[in-house]
């Protein structure tokens, strides 16, 4: 892993050089794709690390403190996902006739909502996290939806066990509407080991970022 480390480490001072680079992607995560496009990586949501083992995660300064690392639905038991959205869903600010469903949440603070209240556990017992919902101004809790350790471990393994993180300064021309991004600094991470990953979960370090739109367009418009 040494000589990968090395071979980005020398492709990332390339594009040091160029110092302010176009954007070549538009919205959310655009810095990280332009950075793909840059080292020639095509765009995917491979669940395999992003640049020979290496995972690439960028960050724009002074933005949300939290990067995501990965993309893991409930353990479908059947069909979870859409079983949270159908039992905790809220009506969209774009269209209310559809419902969406966000949820930032750790293992150090409940979220509190209007009619639900959240909980993130770590079950060591049972080796699983679970998402507690629990039904506020009444005695049920929903206990069943959970990531396994089994299919946590895999997706980390595969996905974190060497990171880049990569910061990143954006300006955005207005006489060009055009966006662009220096790329300022590299540093690498090993993954020490999933219990630590765990522990992270359980003081709040590591979040649960939880979104689930609707279709807006096509046969399955208004549907998730």
């Amino acid at each position: 892993m040494k000589r990968e480390m090395e071979l980005l480490y020398f492709k990332f001072y390339e594009i040091q050089r160029l110092n302010w680079v176009p954007s070549h992607s538009k919205g959310y995560g655009a810095c990280g794709a332009t950075l793909e496009f840059l080292l020639h990586k095509k765009a995917d949501r491979a669940v395999l690390a992003d640049f020979n083992g290496i995972e690439l995660k960028t960050k724009i300064v002074h933005s949300e403190p939290y990067v995501s690392l990965f993309s893991m639905a409930l353990d479908d038991k059947p069909m979870q996902m859409k079983r949270l959205y159908e039992l905790c869903g809220y009506k969209s600010k774009d269209n209310p006739k559809y419902k969406v469903f966000y949820l930032k949440i750790n293992g150090k603070e409940k979220v509190v909502r209007p009619f639900f209240i959240y909980q993130l556990k770590v079950d060591y017992e049972n080796q699983c996290v679970h998402l507690l919902i629990f039904i506020r101004y009444s005695m049920k809790i929903y206990q069943d939806m959970a990531w396994s350790f089994q299919g946590l471990k895999q997706r980390i393994v595969a996905k974190l066990s060497y990171l880049a993180f990569v910061s990143v300064a954006r300006y955005y021309d207005v006489s060009e509407s055009k966006e662009y991004f220096k790329y300022l600094s590299i540093t690498f991470y090993q993954l020490i080991s999933f219990e630590k990953f765990l522990a992270l979960i359980e003081d709040g370090t590591i979040q649960v970022n939880i979104k689930i739109g609707y279709h807006k367009s096509g046969p399955k418009l208004g549907t998730m």
